[in-house]
């Protein structure tokens, strides 16, 4: 099956390294609302148009995006953007799929929504629901049951205890902890290496052990 990944920068190149991997896709371009990368490759790869060009692109290569041999993921770090993105692509009929990295270790009970990347190393445990367009990135860990919304940021190294909540574009930094049962709200940032011993209010930033807002 073929898919494109929309986002030509530092997160796509662990996207193409996870497409290459699964087998069961065939990478056949990027897009990129850099010019200056349009028309260029991108690790051996085209860079086919901008983000405002994919359906007139797939359709002049005769590939209608309501097929099911051609797919899409968003390849961008920021949460913001790719969820705009995202939600673009999906009003218009696009398929996004997921980007699940074949040395990652997802419990059979796990529940995955779409558009999803997980990366080398990453384990997410039973009973854990994950919705759509989130990143989990290298070596992060899930507990059980947690509760992980849409346009989240699992940042590289995160761990996160049992029955912890991430509500939609919250930012998990690189190293931190979550310990169990606690939530983190919708928008907020928890800083590298933190500790979070509390529920964490919506648009807020943690950092440090115990985290504390800043």
């Amino acid at each position: 099956m073929e898919i494109y990944i929309v986002g030509a920068g530092g997160h796509s190149k662990v996207i193409v390294d996870i497409i290459e991997q699964m087998k069961e896709y065939t990478l056949k371009g990027l897009f990129d609302d850099d010019l200056d990368k349009v028309g260029n490759e991108f690790l051996g790869y085209p860079v086919l148009g901008t983000v405002d060009e994919i359906e007139n692109v797939l359709k002049a290569g005769n590939l209608e995006k309501s097929t099911n041999n051609s797919f899409l993921i968003v390849g961008i770090g920021d949460n913001e953007i790719r969820s705009r993105v995202f939600v673009n692509l999906s009003n218009k009929g696009f398929k996004l799929i997921n980007a699940v990295h074949p040395e990652s270790v997802i419990n059979s009970r796990v529940k995955l929504g779409r558009g999803n990347a997980v990366m080398a190393g990453a384990v997410i445990n039973s009973d854990t629901v994950i919705g759509d367009n989130t990143i989990i990135n290298t070596g992060a860990t899930l507990d059980h049951d947690n509760r992980i919304e849409d346009h989240v940021h699992i940042s590289p190294g995160a761990n996160l205890g049992g029955e912890v909540t991430v509500a939609k574009k919250a930012h998990i930094g690189m190293g931190s902890s979550v310990m169990p049962g606690f939530n983190i709200g919708a928008g907020a940032v928890v800083g590298a290496g933190a500790v979070v011993l509390e529920d964490v209010r919506e648009g807020a930033t943690v950092v440090g052990v115990p985290a504390r807002e800043v």
